[in-house]
Order: structure tokens, then C-alpha cells, then sequence
């Protein structure tokens, strides 16, 4: 008992420090910049999965990480089949891991995010940001990685935001 507390504690500071990358990552211009601070919270994010036993998280976290690696060779947007590849393995790999229906919930946020990578569009990235932000907050939730919520409320947060600024931008062109 005393070993899974610590445990939970452990990943909770974990946690934390994520916010804090996260934080330097939602600042950035450069999808380059997006692509060092996301690989940097994916592989924290994997050890606080490790650190609750929630299986999908962890190996979706892995392979985001290798995605962003892979996908930041590509300067002008990834080709689509290298996304198809990618899906193929990131739900072959899951599938012995998945118990529940909640654990399709970090393979769809990675799918969706990385297809966002895909059009090398900073406004579909952002506007990613709202649908991974709810479905993170469920995900993690039920994982009790409860300072993963404060990262995906900040996500959903930051998503609606660049949203609306887009939006915004759009009006005054148009105008």
C-alpha cells in the first residue's frame, strides 16, 4: 500500500514538471520548437503512465515520441503514407493492451495530433487541442493522473484560444 502511494505521489510530480515543458512548448512559432517540447512531454508523460499502470498511455507516449523524430525531418508536411504507416502500428502495438474502452483514448489523441502534423497547419494543430484536451481529461481521470488533467485543460484551454484568435484573424482579412 505504502509502495503504490509513493507511487502515486511520484507520478503527480512528474505531473508538474510536465505542465512546466508543456507550458515552454505552447509558446512556440516554429513547428520544429513544438516538435523538441512535445517529444519532452510525451517521454515524461510515458513515465507517469508507467508509474499508474495504464498500459495504452505509456506505449502511445513511446511511439508519439519516435513520431515527432520521424516527423520533423519532413519540412514541408509528412506524406500521408508515412501517417498510414504509422496508425497501422500505433493500433497493432495497443491491441493487447486494450481492456476497457477508455484506453482507446490516448490512440485516438495521438492519431488525431499526428494527422494535425501531417498538414503542416499550426491552426488545425491548435484547433486539435480541443478534442484531445477533453478526451485527455477523461483518459486521465480515470487513470488518476490528475495533474495530466491540468496539462490537457490546458491544452483544450490554449486550443479554444487559438481557435478564436484564428477566427478573429480571418474576420479582420476579410474584412
Amino acid at each position: 500500500m505504502r509502495y503504490e502511494r509513493g507511487l502515486f505521489i511520484l507520478a503527480q510530480i512528474v505531473g508538474v514538471l510536465i505542465i512546466v515543458i508543456n507550458a515552454f512548448g505552447a509558446f512556440q512559432k516554429k513547428k520544429e520548437n513544438l516538435f523538441f517540447y512535445n517529444a519532452m512531454t510525451n517521454m515524461l508523460c510515458a513515465l507517469q503512465y508507467f508509474l499508474l499502470g495504464a498500459y495504452t498511455g505509456i506505449i502511445c507516449c513511446v511511439i508519439a515520441t519516435l513520431r515527432n523524430v520521424i516527423f520533423s525531418r519532413f519540412k514541408k508536411g509528412v506524406p500521408i503514407y508515412i501517417f498510414i504507416i504509422y496508425a497501422i502500428i500505433m493500433i497493432s502495438v495497443n491491441v493487447p493492451f486494450i481492456h476497457r474502452v477508455l484506453d482507446i483514448c490516448p490512440i485516438m489523441n495521438v492519431l488525431l495530433f499526428s494527422f494535425m502534423l501531417c498538414q503542416n497547419n499550426m491552426n488545425n494543430i491548435k484547433k486539435s487541442f480541443i478534442f484531445t484536451g477533453i478526451v485527455g481529461i477523461i483518459y486521465d481521470f480515470n487513470n488518476k493522473a490528475y495533474s495530466g488533467m491540468i496539462l490537457n485543460l490546458t491544452d483544450l484551454i490554449g486550443g479554444i484560444k487559438g481557435t478564436i484568435d484564428s477566427m478573429k484573424r480571418k474576420k479582420l482579412k476579410d474584412s
